[in-house]
């Protein structure tokens, strides 16, 4: 740079430097540089300045618009506005179905319109079904019991008012007398399908679930002169069933007793023996199968299922002291203690007599024949097998004194030897 400044400063214009020369001098191309920075800024500035002078003004304008139309109301235009047409609702009415009564023997059964009647020819079994097939919505048919009709069904609805299934009956039901109406109602959209039964329009408790998913209505009878009339075969458009009090289900398919029982028996599984209570005492009994036994209080009930041999043990072990039980026999009961009558059985086991002694009593009576050298340790038992027999225990005491007298007359047996 210095160089280039004398060049400059030189007497002699043939060794002053060019303008090319001086341009291209690293510094004075970084001032120029520089400069050309600098102007751009300030043209960026005085943009951006014109800018906000421009959007001002606009906000100006605007609001001096904005205030004009508000205090001039225009008169607004007019619509023409258009309602799009209601859909049209669906009908909530039944709709009758046609029917068509198939296979009805006219040696059986004579039909009238909607009258169906049992010829007086014979007292044979006659089966009329309804088409059509039912497999989707809601459909209802009702019966006028005009006289004697038996049953009809999906499942058979008996004149007593039983449920029948699979030869199994479920009372619960209205029965059918004269001149009622029995209505049908099924359900094939509902989770799980149903059908409901209505006797004079009121709902019955038992109802059938999981019914097949295509179905018939069809009615049955025997007796001559037995006669009856189709009222209405219809397609609703919601159930008209509700779930009512003391309602129960019965599942097709399903042995429904067996159902019931095996319901009860894991109820009465899970559900722990609660202690006999006899004062300050109390008798526990031990592992009673709820297959073979039921327990009801003090009450011990065999099952009507099988006829095993049941034994029923009672805690607690006795090996000191004077104690008797009291079992009342209330039907068919066996007992390796004692075989009773229509009786009172009292065993009484004597554990601090020498030797050791089971003496037995009926209705307060000392028995002849007792039992000596019986274990150092005793439970009570009780056993049976028959079906429905029963016993119950109504007492449990510890005695001061043995009531045991043995006097003449008495045979002693003992324990573990044979006795004949």
């Amino acid at each position: 740079m210095k160089k280039l400044v004398e060049q400059m400063l030189s007497a002699e214009p043939s060794k002053r430097p060019t303008t090319q020369q001086i341009m291209q001098q690293e510094t004075i191309c970084v001032y120029l540089k520089m400069q050309e920075e600098k102007e751009k800024l300030f043209d960026e500035k005085e943009q951006q300045k014109k800018q906000a002078e421009d959007a001002q003004a606009e906000i100006a304008r605007l609001r001096e618009q904005l205030a004009g139309k508000e205090t001039v109301k225009e008169t607004p235009k007019p619509q023409i506005v258009t309602e799009p047409p209601k859909p049209k609702q669906a009908s909530t009415s039944p709709i009758s179905v046609e029917y068509t009564p198939l296979n009805p023997s006219t040696e059986d059964v004579q039909i009238s319109g909607d009258t169906f009647t049992h010829t007086n020819n014979n007292e044979n079994y006659s089966t009329i079904l309804f088409d059509p097939v039912i497999s989707n919505g809601v459909a209802r048919i009702e019966f006028l019991n005009i006289n004697e009709l038996s049953k009809f069904k999906s499942v058979e609805y008996w004149k007593g008012g039983n449920l029948k299934y699979e030869g199994e009956n479920i009372a619960g039901n209205a029965s059918l007398s004269k001149n009622t109406r029995v209505a049908l109602e099924l359900d094939m959209d509902s989770i799980p399908r149903s059908l409901n039964f209505f006797i004079d329009d009121k709902q019955q408790p038992n109802y059938i679930v999981n019914i097949p998913n295509s179905v018939r209505f069809f009615a049955y009878f025997y007796q001559q002169q037995s006669e009856f009339k189709v009222l209405k075969f219809e397609r609703l458009s919601a159930p008209t069933s509700k779930r009512i009090e003391g309602c129960r289900a019965l599942e097709w398919g399903k042995l429904w007793r067996k159902e019931e029982k095996i319901r009860e028996k894991k109820q009465k599984d899970s559900q722990s023996v609660s202690p006999l209570s006899f004062g300050l005492l109390t008798l526990i009994p031990l592992n009673p199968s709820t297959e073979d036994v039921e327990i009801e209080q003090n009450t011990f009930i065999h099952t009507d299922e099988n006829e095993n041999g049941s034994v029923v043990l009672f805690d607690p072990v006795i090996s000191k002291g004077i104690y008797k039980i009291k079992i009342l026999r209330a039907l068919e009961l066996q007992t390796k203690l004692y075989n009773m009558g229509e009786m009172k059985c009292l065993p009484n086991v004597n554990m601090d007599s020498n030797p050791r002694m089971l003496t037995f009593f009926v209705d307060d009576k000392e028995q002849p024949n007792f039992v000596i050298d019986i274990p150092n340790s005793v439970r009570f038992w009780v056993y049976f097998y028959r079906i429905n027999a029963q016993f119950k225990v109504v007492g449990f005491e510890k005695l001061s004194s043995p009531s045991a007298k043995h006097g003449p007359g008495s045979h002693s047996f003992e324990f573990g030897k044979k006795w004949k």
